[in-house]
């Protein structure tokens, strides 16, 4: 975790001390980055969060509220959760969970966890997208007020800001300052008023909002009000590091990523024997594909007429085909599941004219493990698969250029991708590790 040197929180509080009525006209800049600093300096404190989300449409009501526990101690420990209304173990949510050197970040419904760097403890949580699902998109917005290198990016996107005065609510005397973020909406913010300007209630003005007026006016009765409201501060809380323990969940799955999907696998067939196959081209003739050619490479692209990309595709193939032509590359455009008749109408059509081939029930295609399409395969003169591509994009036929090449160079293309993935996977393996070292226990 980082080590913030501004003292922001603390010259506050001794102005406040020293002379209340600077309290009526502070800046309301110092009061948001004040706020997440005394957390920082705090040798450990506690917060209750309570969001609340109220949708009224006409005579259709939707309150709902969703409560969470902040907890900082000694050595960059922090705890960040998902509680029930009495405060009690929740079995949905977030549990985040961190210290100076790793953050545990898991899922408690779909009991999934990702371990990660600390680099600035809780500040990375608030910017990933698991904070942006609370509060309906504007969570990462409250619980920057727990980070400073958080809140310093709100701070860029004040566009404005002013302080609106002094509040009395429930018989306690709050600071009320609004800030414009980006020029989109505003947000007001209530902080304590005595000592450090911790954060009491956050409310984005959501009201403002182009989607949001529009949705309100489809209704004679309308209102949208999200809510973040901070409770029962301590800032000497004596927690210690044995009160916030770093483990990893129990009975979880550790993935390298819950914001983005897994990565693939390598395709089953690279670096392995093409399986033969004999399938006939829509005028009726007969293409047997069933070993190794003299030289040169080949082309297959799995393909359907109902799927644009593969179509995209097929004139930089034809373009690669031609290219190395002399040097013994086919092209194979192999349809799958469609007649001879449906498969010529629509090429003709198209003005496209690949050796297309057909595959009416799908045998080949099963056999080559096709998932999504179009599948591409580079096949060298051995009959190995150096090349699975799975769709085709702006850079495809770029890179296919450069495998085609060094295939018929006679390099063993799928040998060094398998080899990087190997590397890679090592390397994940031995991260995980490393952080793993790192946790309690």
């Amino acid at each position: 975790m980082h080590t913030y040197t501004p003292r922001v929180a603390l010259a506050i509080a001794l102005l406040f001390a020293a002379s209340p009525a600077l309290a009526a006209d502070p800046d309301p800049m110092e009061l948001l980055t004040g706020a997440a600093q005394a957390i920082a300096d705090a040798p450990s404190a506690s917060v209750d969060l309570r969001v609340q989300t109220k949708l009224v449409r006409d005579d259709k009501v939707n309150d709902q509220s969703a409560y969470f526990v902040f907890r900082t101690a000694p050595e960059g420990r922090f705890e960040f959760k998902n509680v029930e209304e009495d405060g009690g173990p929740s079995k949905m949510g977030y549990h985040v969970v961190g210290n100076d050197d790793v953050t545990i970040t898991a899922i408690l419904s779909g009991k999934r966890h990702m371990l990660a760097p600390s680099e600035d403890g809780f500040g990375a949580f608030v910017r990933a997208p698991s904070a942006e699902s609370i509060g309906g998109g504007l969570g990462g917005l409250a619980l920057a007020f727990f980070s400073p290198a958080a809140i310093a990016d709100v701070a860029k996107g004040v566009s404005s800001s002013e302080f609106v005065g002094v509040e009395e609510i429930d018989g306690e005397k709050l600071l009320h300052a609004r800030y414009s973020i980006n020029d989109e909406f505003t947000v007001d913010v209530w902080y304590q008023a005595e000592g450090a300007p911790l954060v009491r209630r956050v409310q984005p003005n959501i009201a403002e909002t182009p989607d949001v007026k529009q949705m309100a006016s489809r209704y004679e009765k309308f209102e949208f009000v999200i809510a973040f409201e901070f409770t029962n501060w301590n800032t000497d809380a004596g927690l210690t590091k044995q009160d916030i323990a770093v483990l990893e969940p129990q009975d979880s799955q550790v993935m390298e990523s819950l914001y983005a999907a897994p990565k693939e696998p390598p395709h089953a067939l690279l670096g392995k024997p093409a399986p033969p196959f004999e399938l006939p081209t829509p005028e009726g003739q007969t293409v047997s594909f069933d070993k190794p050619a003299e030289k040169g490479a080949t082309l297959l692209e799995f393909w359907a007429t109902t799927c644009p990309i593969c179509v995209q595709a097929m004139p930089a193939l034809e373009k690669l085909q031609e290219k190395y032509a002399e040097q013994g590359l086919k092209y194979y455009a192999v349809n799958v599941g469609e007649s001879a008749e449906d498969v010529a109408t629509f090429l003709e059509r198209r003005n496209l004219m690949p050796q297309a081939l057909l595959d009416e029930s799908s045998e080949v295609a099963t056999n080559y493990e096709v998932g999504p399409i179009p599948l591409i395969l580079l096949v060298n003169a051995d009959g190995r698969v150096q090349v699975a591509q799975v769709g085709f994009g702006p850079t495809t036929a770029g890179k296919l250029d450069q495998q085609i090449e060094a295939t018929l160079r006679g390099e063993d293309v799928a040998a060094a991708q398998l080899e990087e993935v190997r590397k890679a996977e090592a390397q994940r393996v031995a991260e995980q590790e490393h952080l793993r070292s790192l946790l309690d226990g």
